[in-house]
């Protein structure tokens, strides 16, 4: 192979195989130490209460969201947004990763009571034993 035909190869874009897309992935830095990142769909107030829990719009800043298509190559956005179908389009927002802890502990906490409750024994007279085990 002559150097201009190796000059083309490493031009073109790699071959993607049918149904390996990764439409939700980012490409690019991402500050994976300090921040928890999430695709919210935009969907009746959904933004507004991510904004609200300390969730911040991430800047595009160079980065690529999923595999390339022409909407990621309008690149007129500063935010990243992407089409997910059905005409709904999911934002990337992140949070500090002690406030994406503090929220997972809590809804671990709620799952254990639940599963507290589940297990503690009758008091009402009733008869009858649940027993929840974990393998």
């Amino acid at each position: 192979m002559n150097m201009r035909a190796e000059a083309i190869e490493k031009q073109k874009p790699k071959r993607v195989p049918m149904g390996r897309r990764n439409v939700l992935s980012v490409k690019g830095i991402t500050d994976d130490e300090n921040f928890h990142y999430h695709w919210f769909n935009d969907i009746e107030d959904r933004l507004q209460y991510c904004m609200e829990a300390g969730y911040e719009f991430v800047a595009r800043n160079g980065l690529q969201a999923g595999d390339k298509t022409v909407e990621t190559a309008r690149g007129t956005d500063s935010v990243m947004k992407k089409g997910v179908g059905g005409g709904r389009v999911a934002y990337l927002m992140r949070i500090p990763i002690e406030l994406y802890r503090e929220d997972q502990a809590a809804k671990q906490k709620l799952a254990d009571d639940l599963d507290a409750g589940i297990k503690a024994p009758k008091v009402d007279g009733s008869y009858g034993k649940v027993e929840v085990t974990r393998k």
